[in-house]
């Protein structure tokens, strides 16, 4: 058999950690509703994950034991390593009005393998956002930001109509998700 070759160039440079982007748009639970609220209990291994709240709440449970509720603006990294089981469910905080859950999530190929998993929350006020990109998740020192096992930076900023923001990029791959209205 001969190897495969696709002519892109696949040196680490030039290739993306990031392998898939969720957006779950803004969806509204009642406490009149039954059933599935979330994704319950799955396996995951060799990849990190970046949850970015920006609505509701979420309850995360793992095979390691840990247990943490997120939302409203925090972050959770999760790297799944040698592997873990986790849920993540939405919460019916509120017993009148509907409960509305809005996330953002990227699944990143890490540079090592074979790591323990772990998970941890950090709360980043939308204050602190405002006008300017603050990294979220970084394998590369940005102070502040969770640490990733790969060369990526995970950054959210508020930006106002007419507003720029410039962001040095220094040659790696990039890509910009807007949460609400245009580029």
């Amino acid at each position: 058999s001969r190897p495969i070759t696709t002519g892109a160039d696949t040196t680490p440079e030039r290739t993306s950690p990031f392998v898939l982007m969720d957006y779950g748009p803004p969806k509204e639970f009642t406490a009149l509703e039954h059933g599935k609220r979330g994704v319950g209990w799955h396996p995951h291994r060799g990849f990190e994950t970046v949850t970015f709240a920006r609505q509701g709440f979420i309850d995360h449970s793992d095979s390691l034991g840990a247990a943490s509720r997120f939302g409203r603006g925090d972050v959770q990294w999760m790297t799944a390593g040698k592997g873990v089981v986790h849920s993540e469910m939405f919460p019916l905080l509120d017993t009148v009005n509907p409960n509305t859950v809005e996330l953002f999530q990227i699944w990143i190929i890490p540079n090592k393998q074979g790591v323990p998993a772990r998970w941890e929350t950090v709360q980043f006020p939308a204050d602190a956002r405002d006008g300017r990109l603050v990294p979220l998740a970084s394998g590369r020192g940005d102070d502040g930001a969770i640490p990733l096992y790969a060369d990526g930076s995970l950054m959210a900023g508020t930006v106002t109509a007419g507003q720029s923001i410039r962001q040095k990029l220094n040659g790696k791959p990039t890509y910009l998700v807007p949460a609400k209205g245009q580029i």
